[in-house]
């Protein structure tokens, strides 16, 4: 487990995989033109990626004005059929909120 300096960018990161995952198991992709018009996967695109931006809204929302600490434990499945999974740890005060993301194998 780390704590995370930039945890925005940490959790687009996730959840750009975990939300979107589904495409490249059915080799399937949905890309848009970056600033330099290169071809780029769309989930990777942050401003228009709406799945992200509609969690970072209600997540702003529900921590606005807290001091907050963000931590992050991800495993690394040794075997194909082992379960995967990552945790961001929000920590507020004496509380301390779980988002979890989580896949079997």
């Amino acid at each position: 487990m780390r704590e995370l300096d930039d945890w925005k960018s940490e959790l687009f990161e996730s959840c750009s995989h975990w939300f979107f995952n589904v495409f490249s198991m059915r080799n399937f992709e949905v890309s848009i033109q970056d600033e330099d018009g290169n071809p780029m996967p769309a989930q990777k695109h942050r401003e228009s990626n709406k799945v992200f931006n509609g969690l970072l809204k209600l997540l702003e929302e529900f921590f606005e004005g807290e001091n907050i600490e963000v931590y992050k434990l991800m495993t690394e499945p040794a075997w194909m059929d082992e379960f995967a999974w990552e945790q961001f740890f929000f920590r507020c005060g004496n509380k301390v909120y779980v988002l979890s993301f989580y896949q079997e194998g």
